[in-house]
């Protein structure tokens, strides 16, 4: 029997925590399977810190500089020779079961070349050794993406969730549902949807993988485009439900809107909501609503809030 691949593509733009993740990668410890690793970054090819950087067996790959996370995660998987490929940004890590759990309930999957493996994620903030274990509650059963997501969204850091370097996918769906390179952000949410259009099924294990870590920088994450967010809302609008599609706009552009003081963004969040016909969850437009609060407040108190919440689902890591 051929021995199992798994393809680890690491997209960057050389931020100094790049070595911390291709490590975290290297380190995996799987029996009977083979890793690589395809690092890519966005940044010119003629980058002098390309030729200085040093990481060992990797490969090493070139967008030619400013395509964005997602031409670059797609280049990593058109080189990308493995079975599976996994996916973990420059400024994250995984523990070093993360591939050998994941593959496994992979495996144990109803159809394993359709299935997407997430897992629990610590979330950590620069600057902080504390951390804290979520999401709280994992997609179940047939739950469709949207829904786990955006459905009744809660302001809280336990709140569901499915990060890209918690993604391992079989290489077909990666390569029948490229990531949408034209986003400049909602780029993973963007290909999970577009998988499960495609057929995949999205299953998450119980233990905590992977270390997200928060205000890296220049995230887009952090960043607070409410217009980007509304134009690809629209795209799926008439992919959701109704009520789905409102708590999207409320606990997440509307939440971009507000922590740009932006008037405009606010009314236009509103009137789609409006065109859509249904109302948020209280939850959800409440997290819309924390958009008026400096990020760096919010997270210390959302840290606070949920320090004992989270505090029991550290066991599983």
């Amino acid at each position: 029997m051929p021995r199992t691949k798994i393809s680890v593509v690491i997209p960057t733009i050389l931020r100094p925590q790049l070595n911390r993740a291709v490590r975290s990668a290297a380190a995996q410890i799987i029996d009977d399977c083979d890793v690589e690793i395809i690092v890519v970054a966005d940044v010119d090819s003629d980058d002098p810190r390309l030729s200085e950087l040093d990481l060992g067996e990797v490969s090493v790959l070139s967008t030619g500089g400013r395509k964005r996370g997602g031409a670059a995660r797609n280049l990593g998987v058109a080189h990308a020779t493995g079975d599976w490929i996994a996916f973990l940004d420059d400024d994250d890590e995984w523990e070093p079961n993360k591939l050998s759990v994941q593959l496994a309930a992979a495996n144990s999957s109803r159809i394993p070349s359709a299935t997407i493996v997430s897992c629990r994620i610590t979330t950590r903030i620069q600057g902080r050794h504390d951390g804290f274990v979520g999401p709280k509650e994992l997609i179940r059963g047939e739950t469709r993406v949207e829904d786990y997501l955006f459905r009744n969204r809660k302001p809280t850091l336990g709140r569901p969730s499915l990060y890209t370097s918690t993604l391992l996918a079989p290489r077909r769906i990666a390569l029948e549902a490229p990531w949408n390179e034209s986003l400049p952000r909602h780029q993973d949410w963007d290909f999970l949807l577009r998988a499960q259009s495609a057929g995949a099924h999205v299953v998450q294990v119980e233990a905590s993988l992977v270390d997200i870590w928060l205000n890296s920088s220049d995230s887009i994450s952090a960043s607070s485009d409410w217009r980007a967010s509304l134009e690809w809302a629209r795209t799926w609008r008439n992919s959701w439900s109704k009520r789905t599609y409102a708590d999207f706009l409320a606990a997440q552009t509307l939440r971009y809107s507000l922590q740009r003081w932006s008037v405009r963004g606010g009314l236009s969040v509103l009137a789609e909501m409006v065109r859509c016909g249904a109302l948020p969850h209280p939850q959800s437009l409440i997290m819309g609503l924390g958009g008026i609060v400096p990020r760096k407040i919010a997270l210390s108190a959302l840290k606070r809030r949920e320090r004992t919440d989270l505090h029991g689902l550290s066991g599983s890591r």
